[in-house]
């Protein structure tokens, strides 16, 4: 060291600095199982499970997927548990042939300690019930900025546009943030109830869900958006209205804001078209596709929502994601008893990303060229993961 004395004077010393290694911990743990798997029984089955111990506790942000459905027309059980609590249970009936998605989001503290998440299917004893592409990722808060609320309880919805659950949160400076709202819904037959997913009093995203089977039925209304935000206080909100008739309910209802500028999703590549398509084609057609060429090689996660419209009663609408033209990530039937009511499309996926060709598309199509399938409300994130 050298002083702006004159004459200068100078001094030398050894330093040493030392960097404590970074905490054993991962930023993520995930598992899947995309195999198809069946059950008579009437006594949950388990189809996947992630087990890991974290060295210190914090908070996590889990996403539960899979694809399921039964041969008939009953009714097919599927449920997330985290350490043997239930946090994502979802009934529905369909018809043979149709792939509906299960999907859950969950935010909790973890300590450190061994964890375990489970999902487990069932048959109502009538059909079979079948599963595939069964996905839980969890991601480690660490040193990300997020913000999350929930009203996990069951609650009435009424003929009242209302706010199930609000999450108010304030940006400690300008950026981009990934924002996720969940919600379990239970309208009645032949009715359709209205979800809404709401940022700073516009809507993001709407269905129109009407549930087939029994009381214990729940669609899930999950969805996923990327907005620019200012360092100013911004609000999220699940909302709800049911038309007519009692026996209408909501619950899960969870909202999440994970920062991604500056952060280790910096890199995150996103698209939307929220405005509606129709085909008549019963080859896939594609709605919406996004390249990106930044990032590391190595896991990406795809979060994706899509809200489609089926062109007759009991028609079916097709809807795949696919990485690069060849790696199908997801791909549901989903069938509407009217051409009001909305499907609930969801993926959550990790692609193993290895190269510069990096393209994930959103694609749909029609089971009758002359029942036009109808699309909109497409959100796709990608998050790099390594």
């Amino acid at each position: 060291v050298t002083d702006s004395d004159s004459p200068a004077s100078t001094d030398q010393q050894a330093l040493s600095i030392t960097v404590e290694p970074a905490g054993g911990d991962p930023t993520y743990w995930q598992a899947s199982d995309d195999t198809e798997s069946t059950t008579t029984l009437t006594t949950y089955q388990t189809k996947l499970t992630l087990q890991f111990t974290p060295t210190d506790a914090d908070d996590y942000v889990i996403f539960a997927f899979a694809e399921h459905k039964c041969d008939g027309w009953g009714s097919h059980y599927t449920r997330m548990k985290i350490d043997g609590v239930v946090e994502g249970d979802q009934t529905r009936r369909t018809r043979a042939g149709d792939w509906f998605p299960f999907a859950v989001t969950k935010v909790m503290n973890l300590s450190a300690a061994q964890h375990t998440i489970e999902m487990e299917y069932m048959s109502d004893g009538s059909d079979t019930a079948y599963i595939r592409r069964a996905r839980i990722v969890a991601l480690r808060k660490a040193s990300l900025e997020w913000a999350a609320t929930a009203a996990e309880s069951q609650q009435t919805i009424t003929a009242t546009m209302s706010d199930f659950a609000t999450l108010d949160f304030t940006p400690s400076t300008a950026g981009d943030y990934l924002l996720v709202w969940n919600a379990e819904v239970h309208s009645i037959y032949g009715v359709n109830d209205t979800v809404r997913a709401v940022l700073d009093g516009a809507t993001t995203d709407e269905a129109l869900i009407n549930n087939k089977g029994n009381d214990s039925d729940a669609a899930p209304f999950v969805s996923f958006s990327v907005a620019s935000l200012d360092a100013t206080q911004h609000t999220m909100k699940i909302q709800a209205q049911a038309p007519s008739g009692s026996g209408h309910w909501i619950r899960r209802c969870r909202l999440v804001a994970i920062r991604l500028t500056g952060g280790r999703f910096a890199e995150y590549a996103y698209a939307a078209e929220d405005s509606e398509s129709e085909t008549p084609s019963k080859n896939y057609v594609e709605k919406l596709s996004k390249s990106w060429t930044n990032g590391p090689t190595g896991n990406w996660l795809i979060l994706s929502s899509a809200r489609t419209v089926s062109g007759g009663a009991y028609y079916t609408t097709y809807v795949r994601w696919q990485y690069n033209d060849t790696t199908t990530v997801n791909e549901e039937s989903l069938a509407g008893m009217d051409t009001t009511e909305t499907n609930l499309a969801n993926s959550i996926g990790v692609i193993d990303v290895t190269g510069s060709s990096r393209q994930v598309d959103v694609d749909y199509c029609t089971s009758s060229s002359n029942k036009k399938a109808k699309i909109k409300y497409v959100h796709l994130a990608i998050l790099p993961l390594d």
